[in-house]
């Protein structure tokens, strides 16, 4: 599939694929499609005319879409000048008679030649996490940064930032703006309680704090006293906090002023 004899101009994407090679289930990548076929890069043996069936996942779409194809060319590409050829296979998609699967299939073909809505900075919400387990950290991150991304149909909205300790905490709440803090009241440096007090006294009385911990005697008195608005016991379900999130900061109200 060479450029000249390429029928459908192809659109840079971050594509995730689950195909069946050797009877093993492999995840690939793939940063190009077009509506008629695409290039995976991948080091196993493939014949050509050899059918395989595909699950594509783009971040556009909210369902993965499957798809049959055949492998047309096998070979090295190279992705740019002065870069190393990747070794892979070209595939021609086969045509979609399903209706519901060729709808989802245009929508994720439409996602990736859209180009990627810009996010005004000044629009950002922002989030700071502040807990010393790291694995906590990144389920909440991972959890709301992908549940904002399914409200506005875009990454960049929610931008979560960390802290282990109380220490590092106060320092980036005093150097950056944010839209809420979580705080676990149990911190090293300083606790959380008291990071809730020197919020509340040194930077803002009027932005959400969430204080997070496990249920212990006197802590949602504790963390009320200091300045928390809400407390809750870990562990935290993190669909019912999203939903506390979306009307707390007017996810809907940002949505409809986002809308093009």
């Amino acid at each position: 599939m060479s450029i000249e004899r390429r029928i459908h101009a192809r659109a840079p994407v971050h594509l995730r694929i689950a195909y069946a090679s050797a009877g093993v289930l492999k995840t690939d990548y793939s940063e190009n499609i077009s509506r008629g076929g695409l290039f995976v890069a991948t080091e196993d043996h493939f014949e050509l005319g050899q059918r395989v069936a595909l699950e594509l996942f783009c971040a556009g779409t909210r369902v993965s879409v499957p798809v049959d194809a055949t492998v047309r060319w096998c070979g090295a590409q190279s992705p740019g000048p002065d870069l190393p050829p990747i070794l892979g296979i070209g595939l021609e998609f086969d045509t979609l008679t399903d209706p519901v699967k060729r709808s989802h299939f245009e929508a994720l073909i439409d996602a990736a030649f859209e180009p990627a809505r810009a996010v005004d900075p000044r629009d950002q919400l922002r989030i700071l996490i502040v807990d010393p387990n790291r694995y906590a950290r990144e389920l909440f991150r991972n959890g709301l940064t992908a549940m904002a991304r399914d409200v506005f149909e875009v990454d960049g909205y929610l931008d979560v930032l960390e802290a282990a300790d109380g220490l590092e905490a106060l320092e980036l709440a005093r150097g950056v703006r944010f839209d809420l803090y979580m705080v676990e009241l149990r911190t090293p440096e300083v606790d959380g309680s008291e990071i809730i007090r020197r919020i509340r006294r040194q930077v803002t009385q009027q932005t959400p704090i969430f204080a997070l911990s496990r249920p212990f005697p006197g802590d949602k008195a504790e963390a009320i006293a200091a300045g928390a608005d809400v407390f809750l016991r870990k562990p935290v379900q993190l669909k019912p906090l999203f939903n506390t999130l979306k009307v707390l900061l007017k996810f809907d109200e940002r949505r409809a002023g986002a809308a093009p």
